[in-house]
């Protein structure tokens, strides 16, 4: 003898012709009257039960038949797979990377996991500590960002696949929550992840044009010409750019293909005098040699960097003007120190040694030694390699003493 297993609808005469599915028929063990079957478990459309009748073929005794009903339920991370030939459904795994809400509602399915999440079939979690996500009331079975910390805005929310807490842009704030980047006010900058407007400081810019090949990463721009001016890519902003044909350089519309693109840029700096070292630094070669590192082709600058002051800032201390003032002022006092000690250690003056005998002198004559000692002097002639002079000053008793000196020339 043998068993039959079908699955039947609830409330439908079940018998071996009645079933969801063709019946199954498997040999009763004779030894301990019991027969098994593993069967996938199909429930008919619209209806969360199937039942499951067995009965021992051959047979009509309701004795030797038995029933039982089956609660169609999914699992965490499954959902209901239609079959469309027999009016039927069945739980199917979702796919790695992807969620379902709800794997018993039949309006969720199994969804794409957005750009700022990670999903592991049955739960959604963001990226970014902080994030919050909640069921999209818009959308059943999916979930929306809500959310994100400060330093954070949320990219794209109309798109859901891309939904995501990014930092905050340079040159803008952000708040947090669901509120959008905000621009720091005129002539100021901020690095990425600002939070508020006092993030946001005074700051010189450079600006530069530069006309670069088509498609090209804008990051790795920035990072190129963070490095040719000595900063970081956070201080580096793309204004705007434009799309121009490399023959012409003209302006083009989309529909001539053009080939190349204008990238209008502006590097902050904490003050003039480092926008002015930015402008130095900035040369055609040195840009290309970045950009050619971070396998961007060679462009050409179609503008030249030019600093764009900011009144608010303190004025540049003038180092190049005070550096050229000591200097001047270091050589003039070097000039009187040297013309002191000559004068100072000086033999004897050359009006002294040219002057003819009898001629009166003074004291600034002499060698420094004798200065001070002597209220007169006068030429006595010459000898040995020097003048004779005579010298006089008064004693402690007012009386003239006289001597006589030979000096040399200075």
């Amino acid at each position: 003898q043998a068993v039959v297993f079908v699955l039947c609808k609830p409330g439908a005469t079940c018998g071996a012709t009645g079933g969801v599915l063709p019946a199954v028929s498997r040999a009763l063990d004779v030894n301990t009257g019991v027969s098994s079957v593993t069967m996938q478990v199909e429930c008919p459309l619209g209806s969360a039960d199937v039942v499951l009748h067995a009965a021992v073929s051959g047979t009509e005794s309701a004795a030797l038949a038995t029933s039982t009903t089956i609660a169609c339920r999914c699992d965490a991370g499954q959902t209901r797979s239609t079959i469309a030939e027999r009016s039927t459904w069945v739980c199917k795994q979702c796919e790695e990377g992807s969620y379902i809400l709800d794997p018993n509602n039949p309006a969720h399915s199994c969804e794409t996991c957005p750009a700022g999440a990670v999903c592991n079939n049955s739960t959604v979690i963001g990226k970014i500590n902080g994030s919050v996500w909640t069921p999209d009331a818009t959308y059943p079975g999916r979930v929306e960002l809500v959310s994100c910390p400060e330093g954070y805005s949320i990219l794209n929310p109309a798109v859901y696949e891309e939904q995501a807490c990014v930092p905050c842009a340079p040159g803008r704030f952000c708040r947090g929550k669901g509120t959008p980047s905000i621009k720091c006010p005129d002539k100021r900058h901020s690095s990425d992840k600002a939070k508020g407007a006092s993030d946001c400081f005074e700051a010189a810019f450079v600006s530069m044009t530069m006309s670069l090949p088509l498609g090209e990463d804008a990051f790795r721009f920035k990072k190129a010409v963070a490095e040719a001016a000595d900063t970081t890519p956070d201080m580096v902003l793309i204004v705007d750019f434009f799309q121009t044909s490399r023959r012409s350089g003209a302006i083009q519309l989309r529909t001539l293909h053009p080939e190349s693109m204008d990238v209008r840029s502006k590097i902050a700096a904490v003050d003039e005098a480092g926008a002015r070292a930015m402008v130095d630094s900035l040369r055609v070669d040195s840009v290309n040699s970045f950009l050619m590192k971070e396998g961007i082709p060679a462009g050409q600058i179609t503008a030249s960097p030019t600093v764009i002051p900011n009144p608010n800032l303190p004025a540049a201390f003038p180092v190049v003007d005070v550096t050229v003032g000591c200097i001047v002022a270091f050589l003039f006092l070097l000039l009187v120190g040297t013309t002191v000690i000559h004068y100072k250690n000086r033999a004897a003056s050359t009006r002294l040694l040219t002057a003819p005998k009898g001629t009166l002198c003074n004291q600034r004559d002499l060698p420094y030694e004798l200065r001070g000692k002597y209220q007169a002097v006068q030429m006595l002639g010459r000898g040995g390699s020097g003048v004779v002079v005579e010298v006089v000053q008064i004693n402690q008793q007012n009386m003239w003493l006289g001597d006589k000196h030979t000096v040399g020339a200075a």
